[in-house]
Order: structure tokens, then sequence, then C-alpha cells
């Protein structure tokens, strides 16, 4: 019995698949959108700053800020997380600016997580062509052909968790310098938006030199 013709078409298929996957595990579900930057400031990089997330919640705020402390110092900026400083409350504006003042910060970094979205959109439908494989009793062999398909389109709902980040600069009176807001489709959980948001928006700033880098 010749079966080369079938072993040969399944390792193929299989090399792709693994390859899909691999593509696929590649991707990011996070992208940033109305993004905005001051042209004119900072007229340095920043390379000192206090990290805020406007969260009540302690443990929320804690994840956020050392996600971002973990990042911004990956890219070599001196980054402090709030509750370093206040452990029992989210500081106030005035407080903030104490410890600005006090310290001698260049800059502040401040995410709070807007309502969260959801999203349907239409994937429409497509031909395709399909291997199937057929035993020939007559040849005592398997044969391998394309059979044309059409898979039908469907409607696909996404969650959009939102997050806007806005960094400010305490040159002078102080003032807005970089402000974007990032939605992540379809999140697994808090800590995968933390993190993905952090890897989007950080190199984001230094690309842009509102930051060192």
């Amino acid at each position: 019995m010749r079966q080369g013709t079938f072993k040969s078409g399944a390792k193929g298929l299989a090399i792709a698949v693994v390859m899909a996957a691999g593509l696929l595990g590649c991707g990011t579900s996070t992208q940033l959108v109305n993004v905005w930057r001051d042209p004119e400031y900072p007229i340095r990089p920043l390379h000192d700053v206090l990290v805020v997330q406007m969260s009540r919640d302690p443990a929320h705020r804690r994840m956020w800020e050392d996600e971002f402390t973990y990042e911004l110092r990956h890219h070599g900026v001196d980054a402090t997380p709030s509750y370093r400083v206040w452990a029992d409350a989210l500081p106030d504006t005035d407080e903030i600016v104490s410890e600005v003042q006090r310290s001698g910060y260049d800059g502040v970094i401040m995410t709070a997580r807007l309502p969260g979205a959801t999203e349907t959109r239409f994937v429409p439908g497509y031909a395709t062509s399909v291997p199937v494989t057929r035993y020939s009793p007559w040849y005592d062999a398997y044969f391998t052909y394309y059979q044309g398909v059409y898979e039908p389109g469907y409607f696909e709902t996404e969650h959009v968790a939102r997050t806007r980040t806005d960094v400010w600069s305490t040159e002078g009176r102080g003032q807005l310098i970089w402000t974007g807001t990032s939605e992540t489709y379809d999140p697994t959980s808090t800590n995968a938006v933390k993190h993905e948001v952090a890897k989007k928006i950080v190199p984001e700033l230094s690309k842009q030199r509102v930051i060192t880098g």
C-alpha cells in the first residue's frame, strides 16, 4: 500500500498550523488612540518621575504603579510609585505638588481607568479550498485533491478596556505635555491589561523623547 501522498500532505499541514500559531501569539491586543504631545515640551526628556495610578483600590493601584515603574526603569528612567510615599490613601493634587517640589521630580505620569466598551463587528465570509484525501482501491493508494468551500460570515463581540495616561512636566508652573488613550481588546485579566498598556505606552514615550531612553 502506497501512502506517500497522504504523509507528505499531513506533514505540510502540521507545519502550516505551527507557523500560524506562532504568528498569532506574537500579536498584541492593545492600541493607542487620541494621542497628543506638546511640541514645545519637555525641553529635555524626563528622567526622574513620580508614577500615580488614579485608583482608590490599594491593590489595583500598587499593581499598576509597579508595572509602569518597572517598564520606565527598563528604559533608563528613575521612577517612584506613589504608594511608596502615600501608602494608605490616594494623594490629592496639592499633596502631589508638594511632593514634587520636595523631591525634585521633573515629571509625573498618571494613569486612570476609563469606562469600558463593547464593540460588535461583522466578519465577512470567504471562499477557500481545503485538501481532501481519499483512498483508491484501484491504485491501492491515497490521493489528495482540493475542494472549494465557503465559510459564512458571523458577528464578533469584543470587550474593550480603556485607560488614559497623562504625562506632566514640572517645568515652570507644570503643564500637560503628553496624553493618550489605550484600548485593550478582549483582555484576559487586569494583570494582562496593565502589562500590555505599560509595554505600549513607555516605549512610545521614549520614541517621542518625552522620557529618556
